[in-house]
């Protein structure tokens, strides 16, 4: 039997993030939008070390890279405004026992 939750933005954080804290129904595997994740993992860094899973939904749309001949403009705002999936994964490879 597997437990799940799926982390959908415009519904009530603090339920969500209720539910991964209860200790009797924690969820083995935590799927949600790269923002949603983001904002729970930096409320909580411990959910990473409390689930055995995190997926992120519609990554291949999140983590698409730049074009060859993007303009500076575009590179330099990339660097100064990363995407939510890029921001969670350093927050999840800083807050994993996990080395890379």
């Amino acid at each position: 039997k597997f437990k799940f939750i799926y982390q959908v933005s415009g519904v009530d954080t603090e339920k969500q993030e209720a539910r991964l804290k209860d200790r009797d129904n924690r969820p083995l595997i935590v799927i949600g939008t790269a923002k949603r994740l983001l904002e729970i993992v930096e409320n909580d860094p411990l959910i990473v070390h409390r689930t055995k899973r995190i997926i992120v939904d519609e990554v291949d749309k999140v983590l698409l890279p730049l074009k060859k001949r993007s303009s500076l403009k575009k590179v330099i705002l990339r660097e100064n405004h990363p995407r939510p999936a890029k921001l969670l994964v350093e927050k999840i490879k800083r807050h994993s026992r996990v080395s890379t």
